[in-house]
């Protein structure tokens, strides 16, 4: 094999390197947003139980 076709094979696996690393990045950035959007689900949870904690105690009802 002549040091050009060496080089060549290089580069075709350097960027099927390049492309498995891209794969890996996006994958976790989709688990990074799937963990962002869990807490925003238990967040907005959180937050309409205290809202309605807040609606029974003006108007005279219990506190937990």
């Amino acid at each position: 094999m002549s040091l050009e076709e060496q080089l060549r094979n290089d580069a075709q696996s350097l960027r099927e390197v390049g492309w498995f690393n891209r794969a890996i990045m996006m994958d976790a950035a989709a688990n990074e947003i799937k963990k962002l959007n869990d807490r925003i689900t238990q967040l907005e949870q959180e937050n309409d139980a205290m809202r309605a904690d807040l609606l029974l105690w003006e108007n005279g009802g219990p506190l937990p």
